[in-house]
């Protein structure tokens, strides 16, 4: 595997951070991956300010008891699936009692791992999500199906399947619409229109992910997407947007 590997680690421990460290560079280069880059964090600030920059998909190894504060990782994910909602989260604590709980902050954890069991077992744990980590990576690569949205201080990285549309508001304010979400960020759609050939301009303010055109009105020239929004279709693209359907 060529692609950069990155993993985050969040603990105020310094000595459990440096051995798992250890555990996941050797578990990586058992597999033959040595361009791996390990990011250690005590604090979870200097870390989200970190990722909230890095577009490409991560693993990130969250304890979940802070400086005692007892649910900081949980805090920390949430903030990091503001911006990434693909990268690959893992739980690490001593609180068991608190498994539930992960579930209620909704951030898709790929695992909740316990501290104080034999270390073959929490060896296992950590390989089993790392695997998934390399396995996610090389589904990217295979399927490039992946955009990353530039943005001033940060980037959005999203999985092209999940965007309807985007539509510019007011003061150069872009929303990006989909499957059971909608994000505001500044940008243009000049821009956004080249970064998938599935991405297409049907009106000056809005561009459609073509792949969720579902029904032209050719009297009203509205487009109808598949969850049921309807979209205005200008003159100027209509020829485009009507060819989707003759094709």
């Amino acid at each position: 595997m060529s692609e950069q590997m990155a993993i985050y680690i969040l603990e105020d421990q310094i000595i459990q951070a440096k051995a798992l460290e250890a555990l996941l560079t050797n578990i990586l280069h058992s597999r033959n991956i040595y361009n791996e880059t390990i990011h250690l964090f005590s604090r979870s600030d200097e870390l989200l300010q970190v990722a909230h920059q890095d577009a490409q998909l991560n693993i990130f190894f969250l304890d979940i008891q802070m400086n005692n504060h007892i649910q900081a990782g949980f805090e920390v994910a949430k903030e990091i699936r503001k911006t990434d909602s693909e990268s690959l989260i893992v739980f690490i604590s001593t609180h068991t009692e608190l498994v539930l709980t992960s579930y209620k902050y909704m951030v898709s954890a790929l695992q909740f791992i316990q501290k104080n069991v034999d270390f073959l077992d929490f060896q296992k744990e950590v390989e089993t999500c790392v695997d998934a980590y390399i396995q996610q990576k090389e589904n990217i690569k295979t399927k490039s199906e992946y955009i990353i949205i530039n943005l001033k201080a940060s980037s959005i990285k999203m999985d092209i399947n999940d965007i309807y549309f985007f539509q510019t508001e007011y003061d150069h304010r872009v929303s990006m619409v989909g499957k059971n979400f909608k994000r505001e960020f500044y940008g243009t759609l000049s821009k956004i229109e080249q970064l998938h050939p599935d991405l297409i301009r049907v009106h000056q303010s809005i561009i459609i992910n073509k792949k969720y055109a579902s029904k032209l009105n050719y009297k009203t020239h509205l487009l109808t997407m598949r969850d049921g929004t309807e979209v205005p279709v200008s003159r100027r693209y209509y020829t485009q947007v009507k060819a989707l359907f003759l094709t």
